[in-house]
């Protein structure tokens, strides 16, 4: 997964499966790094945080892909739920 940010602020990206999880900054109020969670089959959570409060949430892009073992991508369904302040 890959963060995009549109507006310079930092954000703190988190994904979550079980009992793994993972979790990258964006450290120059820009892109951030990509990550990597293995947890196999079923369902991830990713959080998106703002790093520094505001009163508007900054505009941001979330890249992500799932794959096999043999990085063969598959089919994702997305639920997105956003709370702004």
């Amino acid at each position: 997964m890959t963060l995009t940010v549109q507006s310079s602020r930092q954000f703190n990206l988190l994904v979550a499966k079980d009992k793994v999880a993972s979790s990258a900054t964006n450290p120059d109020g820009e892109s951030g790094p990509a990550i990597r969670l293995v947890g196999g089959v079923g369902v991830y959570h990713v959080y998106v945080n703002q790093t520094v409060g505001g009163d508007k949430a900054a505009n941001y892009q979330l890249i992500f892909h799932c794959e096999d073992v043999d990085n063969a991508h598959f089919e994702t369904s997305v639920f997105t739920k956003i709370d702004q302040p």
